[in-house]
């Protein structure tokens, strides 16, 4: 049956296709093997609610896996350019999910402004970086229940970049509290919260690229059954199957200009009274939210630790 969650992602899809301020692509694919026969109702659903591009392959060719990187490379502009390393020759499905992103800053940094800096990986560790530097009437907020202080950045097209540093005048507040203790509900109540105010930013240009399996990850958030001989994929083929590996790539580049990121997801199968936002230096490890405020949505996010660190 039609549930209401395939009519929200159909209706987010759609109108993502329609923005012209800023450049993004979200989409899908799934590669099924040619041993596979798939239920006509879930190629249908696919295609109409989840504008997911589908692919008969032969698994036990390299062709295959040439394929999917081609894929992958195609749609996130260059970004991502080895999604799979190896397939094995019993894969009865692959599906992946991918977002490109690319959106020019309301308010551009200065490159004349760019200097070489440090970053504090840790207590005892600095790298260098070039650090980006902006002095304007700016939207900031300094969450007092998670001691952080929050950079909002505003692309075109009602997108925003959220930037979120733990407060070091404070005592025990790091950048692992600040991870385990944040919420969408946080990030909702930083869009209304933020106000503007002339403050001296710091930010760090970035090119990173991740890459992490989500196995452990989604059976932390009860999706254990999945990856076992429970799992019950009834609604896709009367085949017995089961996900045997489950991964996660995305890459964030960040300059004077703007920011560029895309992700590619596989399956197989507050203020206080020193006034704290006068300057925000983003000089040590912090936390970067990319949203949609039109849709309510949250298209990127994750942490800066190390900016030299590449991969």
């Amino acid at each position: 049956t039609i549930t209401s969650f395939q009519y929200k992602y159909f209706a987010v899809a759609e109108q993502i296709d329609q923005r012209t301020g800023v450049d993004i692509d979200v989409g899908s694919a799934l590669y099924a093997s040619d041993k596979l026969k798939l239920l006509p109702e879930f190629l249908k659903e696919i295609t109409e609610f989840y504008h997911s591009d589908g692919f008969t392959v032969d698994f036990s060719v390299k062709e295959t896996l040439d394929k999917i990187n081609t894929y992958v490379k195609e749609k996130t502009h260059g970004k991502i350019d080895q999604a799979v390393d190896g397939l094995e020759s019993d894969t009865l499905m692959f599906l992946l999910a991918y977002i490109y992103f690319k959106g020019k800053w309301d308010m551009p940094f200065n490159p004349s402004r760019t200097h070489q800096s440090r970053f504090h990986v840790d207590a005892e560790t600095t790298v260098p970086v070039q650090m980006m530097h902006q002095y304007e009437s700016l939207k900031v907020y300094y969450d007092v229940e998670l001691t952080s202080k929050v950079l909002c950045l505003d692309y075109n097209d009602s997108f925003s970049m959220f930037l979120a540093v733990p407060d070091i005048h404070r005592p025990v507040k790091t950048i692992k509290d600040l991870e385990m203790a944040i919420s969408r509900q946080h990030i909702e109540k930083w869009r209304t919260a933020v106000r503007k105010r002339n403050t001296d930013i710091y930010v760090p240009k970035l090119s990173l690229k991740t890459s992490y399996f989500l196995k452990d990850i989604l059976k932390g958030m009860g999706m254990a059954d999945m990856f076992t001989d429970k799992a019950d994929f009834t609604g896709i083929s009367e085949e017995r199957m089961l996900i045997s590996k489950a991964l996660h790539k995305a890459s964030l580049d960040l300059d004077e200009k703007g920011t560029t990121a895309a992700a590619v997801t596989t399956v197989d199968f507050r203020l206080l009274s020193y006034s704290p936002l006068k300057t925000l230096h983003f000089d040590r490890p912090f936390m970067i939210f990319i949203t949609d405020q039109k849709n309510d949505n949250i298209l990127f996010f994750g942490k800066v630790v190390n900016p030299e660190e590449k991969q």
